[in-house]
């Protein structure tokens, strides 16, 4: 979307207020509309659908038939297996909890649109549909058409994926900086809720890194996640997408395979990139390899791609005879990234755990789940500056990928649980392992279970410093897993939980790996002859061998071994005059340990 800066000054920074823009409004159809005067700026919405758009200012088209086109509710929940997810018969639909959806202006006909749509594709009315101002207040803002279809397609969307959920929209007075983050703040200490949907961002500015703070779970709430669009204009990622406190949603183009089966690219679109004011979570090292430093966007996708477009209604700005249009873009991948968040909520709630708190789980998690928990998408490119690609593992277009929903679900629900003795099973989940027991070494450690009856498989996670990481996940005919190059001396802690659709149940189990082999230190050479040295070091505890080792230039050969006690060797046949490299391991019942190399020049 486009935007200017405002004259006004934010006087919390000392920076300019700036305007956002909804993230998506993109459209099959050619649309243009009028710009809107805003107060204390000029802004001007822009409708990125084919080139006729841009001539036919101030003009508007209307589609060829009234009724909905681009994707389904139901294609979409196919498309990604939200279809195939249940907690123990109960459907997965974000019961019990309230998705928060921040847009700018007033839509009006909201409520009779998301009726509407709803009417249209079979989909039950959410528990409870609330309309508010950034205070919390019912004096409304103005009406804005662009906004209004933004309004529309995030409140449909977010229903359609979760439509056991409350929604809670929160319109603020104008789409200035400071509107949209009080917008924020009222949405996050709103009760019950659990995910806020932000289709909008600006471009990245000095001093944002202030309002980070916005994102977070206020004091006294239970836990909060924030979701944000990538943007649309590929490379530069925009902002609070670029936030660390924030899940940055991306974007794909999906094609549907027989029977529904989802064949996706990135989005050409898809925004995307290195933050320039964010330093790098600590959650994206070792999966993020395009950047040390800096923040990455987006974290993971979904379709966005306005060539086949969702199918969004909206009364007021399209008018009640065509009210449907097919749009496309990261804000309607957006609430539905929300939408699943509060599944994982309502079944988290099924366990008696708390929802999870973005910055602090959510994002985290998503870095550490496996992969099998996304469809990674490798194909495709995104047409900003710099020109980003698609590619195996992570990528600044899409992120990890896009949900495959059975197990992201299953494992977002399972993230996290406390270390204890065992976690009861919650009704028709399996029963928690027994007989967990760990066998180590000094670099190893090796777990084994009882099978668990109607288990389709278990995960392992560590728990370090109250953080519980998810290490492994294994098969239902698993009953046994070597850890490999732990420390010596380290205290683990471990817990492992069976699974189903149902639920799981978990056990614990501690170890500490044992000493091994301490390094040979004091190592002494002495000349016999041209040709000849005696080799000798100080005794390494518990060591039952030492092997000598000589550095050949291109190798390390073994040239001796004793067995201890003994700390002395003598090596022969040596060149005259050369430059020698020798190194003494250790070696222990529980492994062993190798010295530093030493290096001592012959006499000539």
């Amino acid at each position: 979307m486009g935007w200017r800066q405002t004259q006004s000054r934010d006087r919390r920074h000392g920076r300019p207020s700036r305007l956002h823009a909804p993230e998506a409004l993109e459209s099959r159809r050619a649309f243009s509309v009028a710009p809107v005067a805003l107060p204390g700026a000029a802004f001007e919405p822009a409708w990125l659908g084919s080139a006729a758009s841009t001539a036919l200012r101030g003009a508007a088209l209307p589609m060829a038939a009234p009724g909905p086109t681009g994707f389904t509710p139901a294609q979409i929940r196919q498309a990604y297996g939200l279809d195939q997810i249940s907690f123990g018969g109960t459907p997965a639909d974000g019961r019990g909890t309230t998705i928060a959806i921040v847009t700018a202006y007033d839509s009006p006909n909201i409520a009779a649109d998301l009726a509407t749509f709803n009417a249209t594709f079979g989909i039950p009315a959410p528990p409870s549909f609330q309309k508010v101002n950034q205070t919390g207040g019912s004096t409304l803002p103005v009406f804005n058409a662009s906004w209004s279809t933004e309004t529309c397609l995030d409140v449909q969307w977010a229903h359609a994926i979760a439509p056991g959920a409350s929604i809670l929209l929160v319109e603020a007075t104008s789409n200035a900086t400071a509107d949209m983050l009080a917008a924020v703040r009222y949405a996050r200490s709103a009760p019950g809720v659990v995910a806020v949907s932000m289709s909008w961002g600006q471009a990245e500015y000095a001093g944002e890194t202030v309002d980070d703070v916005t994102f977070t779970t206020p004091a006294g709430h239970s836990p909060v996640s924030f979701f944000a669009a990538s943007g649309d204009r590929g490379a530069p990622g925009i902002y609070p997408a670029m936030s660390p406190n924030v899940v940055a949603i991306g974007g794909t183009s999906l094609r549907l395979g027989k029977g529904g089966v989802a064949i996706e690219s990135a989005w050409s679109r898809s925004g995307g990139g290195t933050s320039a004011y964010q330093a790098r979570p600590a959650y994206q090292a070792g999966i993020v390899t395009q950047t040390t430093k800096k923040r990455s966007s987006p974290d993971v996708a979904l379709v966005s791609d306005p060539a086949t477009g969702l199918a969004v209604c909206d009364s007021k700005a399209n008018g009640a005879k065509t009210p449907w249009v097919a749009y496309g873009g990261t804000s309607i991948a957006t609430p539905q990234w929300a939408a699943i968040g509060a599944i994982v909520a309502q079944g988290r709630a099924l366990r008696g755990a708390a929802p999870l708190d973005g910055r602090k789980e959510l994002l985290p998690a998503l870095y550490a789940l496996p992969a099998a928990d996304f469809r990674d998408i490798v194909s495709g490119s995104s047409n900003g500056s710099p020109r980003l690609a698609a590619g195996p593992g992570y990528d600044l277009v899409t992120g990890r990928g896009t949900p495959i929903a059975a197990a992201l679900v299953r494992d977002l629900v399972a993230w996290g649980n406390a270390a204890g003795a065992s976690s009861p099973a919650a009704p028709g989940a399996p029963a928690a392992p027994t007989s967990l027991t760990v066998a180590v070494t000094s670099s190893t450690a090796t777990l084994t279970w009882g099978a668990v009856s109607g288990a389709s498989g278990y995960r392992l996670y560590e728990t370090t410093g109250g953080t519980v990481t998810l290490i492994a996940s294994y098969d239902a005919a698993t009953t046994s897993a070597t850890l490999a190059g732990l420390s010596p001396r380290s205290t683990h802690t471990w817990r492992l939980e069976a699974w189903n659709s149902a639920g799981s149940a978990a056990a614990t189990a501690q170890a500490t790996l044992a000493a091994g082999a301490t390094t040979p230190t004091g190592i002494t050479i002495k000349v016999v002859s041209a040709t000849t040295i005696d080799l000798s070091w100080q005794g390494v505890g518990g060591a039952t061998s030492y092997s000598v080792f000589l550095w050949t230039g291109r190798a390390a050969r073994k040239v001796a071994g004793v067995t201890a006690p003994k700390t002395t060797v003598r090596i022969a046949g040596l060149a005259p005059g050369s430059t020698i490299r020798v190194a003494v391991r250790a070696e222990h019942s529980q492994g062993s340990a190798t010295s530093e190399w030493v290096s001592f020049q012959l006499p000539g």
